[in-house]
């Protein structure tokens, strides 16, 4: 399942992609389930990961940083995946 499956008729209400995708995050982390992130696709990680760049405002940076921030409660919750195969968090490269 990807996260924007996880739909709940009660996350209507946010204002933006990102505010939703961190909830629904937050809600699957606190049911006790794991969240997998794959990297796969993702390009420039070194501007991605200052937040700046041409992928600077999309919602998959600001989901890795949320995650980056928050890393100390969700390192347990949140694996990464580049071609299939788990890899470290890409600020632990």
């Amino acid at each position: 399942m990807l996260l924007e499956d996880a739909h709940d008729p009660y996350d209507d209400g946010f204002e933006d992609w990102l505010s939703r995708s961190i909830h629904v995050l937050e809600r699957h982390v606190g049911r006790g389930n794991l969240v997998h992130f794959d990297l796969t696709n993702m390009r420039d990680m070194e501007n991605v990961l200052k937040g700046e760049g041409q992928y600077a405002g999309a919602v998959t940076t600001g989901e890795l940083l949320y995650i980056r921030k928050h890393w100390g409660r969700l390192a347990k919750s949140v694996k990464f995946y580049r071609n299939d195969a788990e890899v470290d968090a890409p600020w632990q490269s």
